[in-house]
């Protein structure tokens, strides 16, 4: 069976990884990973993201699917805003320039979405034009890099270029496995731009030996490269649980809860540590997916931390995709505004 990098989830790969997978066939995992949509691309069918981070196993395959260089400019379309608290919609300028006044706004984002790049896009284009204007630094953290590549994406900022020449740096193919042309303008955009990148991803052996066998199990000098975590917070175990309930024997659910508290209080430490003495003279645009940045993820962890700092989740909503699932209702909940297409 031919298993496209771009619809394998970090499920797999811990599975694989932490020798979870060796009663899962290749099929059965495959037919896993499609219902549960994930950091994978998404079908009508399953809206929700599952609230894991992405790894992407190494997989042989027999044919990438091929992603035309312009995909996301082909999925331009008008868009509007609006709060989800109130329903109150904004006009296409005015929802930058609202987002514009947050310190940090999290873009959840689906990976193999065109039309989420492309939002992505309009968000970082509209704060780089205010930006003129406010004078404000600018600064795109990023889930799909690892924190150990940090040097590599500042170099790209002083040095910029294609996104060819920078994925091999951070392992684009290896670690994170969506197609690049998802994410080049983005990064293009950047470097023309030359706003600053942030990495915000996990280091991979400490996902690794938690998903196998649990936090309490990490060495004290690698617990002592993470940050404080916070297990008990009701609504974002239940999203998870809500993604992974239908797909028993994937693994231990507690242990892969574990690694997504972890990743969401990393990328949380990281942007506060990014924006910190700087606000508001600094701004930060965090991509990542949409579980993430729903508030019991990220925004709620960097509000722990700096209660004063004004973050706001966004998210994006195709019209022509109707979901009335229950977890996608309550993602939809925790986020403060949209991006409406």
């Amino acid at each position: 069976m031919k298993l496209a990098r771009d619809t394998v989830s970090f499920v797999a790969s811990v599975a694989q990884e932490a020798s979870f997978g060796a009663s899962l066939p290749l099929v059965s995992l495959s037919l896993v990973l499609a219902a549960l949509g994930g950091c994978a691309p998404h079908t009508h069918a399953h809206p929700a993201e599952v609230a894991v981070p992405e790894e992407p196993v190494d997989v042989i395959v027999d044919e990438t699917p091929r992603i035309a260089a312009d995909v996301v400019e082909k999925a331009a379309r008008p868009f509007s805003g609006l709060r989800i608290l109130d329903d109150k919609a904004f006009s296409q300028e005015t929802i930058l320039t609202l987002l514009a006044d947050a310190d940090a706004i999290c873009v959840g984002e689906l990976h193999g979405s065109a039309l989420h790049h492309y939002a992505e896009l309009m968000v970082l284009r509209g704060l780089l034009e205010r930006r003129k204007v406010r004078g404000y630094e600018l600064l795109v953290g990023f889930e799909m890099v690892r924190t150990e590549y940090q040097p590599n994406l500042d170099y790209y900022s002083q040095n910029p270029s294609v996104f060819d020449d920078l994925a091999p740096k951070v392992h684009w193919e290896e670690e994170w496995g969506f197609p690049r042309p998802y994410y080049a303008p983005l990064f293009e955009e950047i470097g023309v731009e030359k706003a600053r990148m942030v990495a915000l991803g996990v280091a991979r052996p400490i996902s690794r030996s938690v998903a196998r066998n649990g936090y309490e199990s990490l060495p004290a000098p690698q617990k002592a490269t993470l940050p404080e975590l916070d297990l008990n917070v009701p609504v974002h175990r239940e999203i998870f649980d809500a993604s992974m309930d239908a797909h028993p024997g994937v693994g231990n659910p507690d242990f892969y809860y574990q690694v997504q508290v972890i990743w969401d209080e990393m990328m949380a430490e990281r942007s506060v540590t990014y924006l910190a003495d700087k606000t508001p003279a600094r701004k930060l645009v965090i991509l990542a997916g949409q579980n993430h940045c729903h508030q019991s993820g990220i925004p709620s962890r960097m509000l722990r931390r700096a209660p004063l700092l004004n973050v706001v989740s966004l998210r994006v909503r195709d019209t022509a995709e109707t979901s009335t699932s229950e977890i996608e209702q309550r993602l939809r909940k925790g986020y403060d505004f949209e991006l409406v297409f």
